[in-house]
């Protein structure tokens, strides 16, 4: 619960995805709980969306699709580890919590679903090289969220 009375935020959601950018985003996000003294989560999804569209496409099989969703889930989970022990060396206590789903649908809907104020995302370059999935995301999380979103360099 925020210290302060005139405080606008009191639930921060922070999205880790393993990249520096959104560990940055992460710092941040504890900074600014500590400060205004309100509650942060950190939340990592797993693009199950994304997987089932490489399925489709044929660029996976079945059992790579599966696998590659285990790594993923085991690298999120030690993503969300790292925040959780950086949290705890500033004194904050953060939530930590791991979803599957649309990458943005799964944002939002969390982020209305904890009352956030804010959500804090790491900065991004589109590459066509990814071709400009992830980005696309992300930038559907700016357009779709209920609250103000902050995106840190």
């Amino acid at each position: 619960m925020a210290k302060n009375k005139g405080v606008i935020f009191r639930n921060i959601l922070v999205v880790v995805d393993g990249s520096e950018a959104s560990f940055r985003a992460a710092e941040y996000a504890v900074q600014l709980a500590k400060q205004l003294g309100c509650n942060a989560t950190a939340l990592a999804v797993v693009d199950t969306e994304l997987l089932n569209r490489l399925l489709q496409s044929r660029i996976f099989v079945e059992e790579e699709r599966a696998e590659y969703e285990r790594d993923l889930e085991r690298g999120s989970l030690t993503h969300l580890d790292h925040v959780s022990r950086q949290a705890e060396k500033h004194g904050v206590k953060i939530d930590t919590l791991l979803l599957k789903g649309s990458m943005h649908r799964t944002v939002v809907s969390h982020a209305e679903a904890i009352g956030a104020d804010l959500i804090v995302l790491g900065k991004w370059r589109y590459s066509r090289t990814e071709r400009d999935i992830i980005a696309a995301e992300r930038q559907r999380i700016l357009i779709e969220a209920a609250c103000p979103v902050l995106v840190v360099g």
